[in-house]
């Protein structure tokens, strides 16, 4: 009686040890699920990540190229404004040049003139003077 009762609580003892192992293997089982779903979501972020630096790297060389387009443009327009500078100066300077051919057009036509008056004025004394004479 004694070596049957010795036998339950044995029996009872492996069933408790059993049930604590099932217990075990079935944590075991989640934990093993639960780090495959981690491993999982870790490589997705690895992916995510590897594709947020190929997008900053591609951003980065958009932006230097386009910073290359925009210093080409602005000396393209200083080159421009230099130009314009350089033009208007030469515009003054033939303004400047037509103005004073005006002016020595004018004197010459006035010494023109002038001369021509002399001319019938001698003309006018020379006749004159033969008038004189006879």
């Amino acid at each position: 009686e004694a070596d049957v009762a010795v036998r339950g609580a044995h029996a009872v003892e492996l069933a408790g040890v059993a049930a604590e192992r099932e217990a075990l293997a079935e944590e075991l089982r989640m934990v093993r699920r639960e780090r495959d779903v981690l491993s999982a979501q870790a490589q997705l972020l690895q992916a995510t990540v590897e594709g947020v630096r190929r997008e900053a790297r591609q951003a980065a060389t958009t932006a230097q190229a386009e910073a290359a387009r925009r210093a080409e443009a602005e000396a393209a327009l200083q080159k421009s404004v230099e130009a314009c500078r350089k033009a208007e100066t030469v515009r003054v300077e033939a303004e400047t040049a037509l103005e004073n051919s005006v002016r020595t057009c004018r004197t010459a036509q006035a010494g023109r003139l002038e001369a021509e008056a002399a001319r019938r004025w001698a003309e006018a004394a020379l006749a004159d003077a033969e008038a004189a004479q006879r």
